[in-house]
């Protein structure tokens, strides 16, 4: 079972309900974040070696570092966050 399918079982039925609003920037519904994790992940999936790869990141905390995390988990690969400092 891939982490991913366990949270996104609990995402809201209805995609359209707002997930994210961000001060200066607007809101994220749940479908945004679905489709956004999506994208990211058949792009890993055509870039990495495979499940179980490593993906260094060094992002501010953002959402779409969050759909980047989101994507790591759908595309079977290790998230691994570094210092921004």
């Amino acid at each position: 079972m891939n982490l991913y399918r366990i949270l996104g079982g609990n995402f809201p039925r209805q995609g359209g309900d707002w997930a994210l609003e961000v001060p200066e920037v607007g809101r994220y519904s749940w479908a945004d974040l679905q489709q956004g994790s999506a994208m990211l992940a058949h792009l890993l999936n055509q870039s990495t070696s495979g499940s179980g790869a490593r993906v260094l990141c060094q992002v501010e905390k953002s959402v779409e570092a969050l759909m980047l995390y989101l994507a790591c988990l759908r595309a079977g690969l290790v998230y691994v966050p570094l210092n921004t400092a």
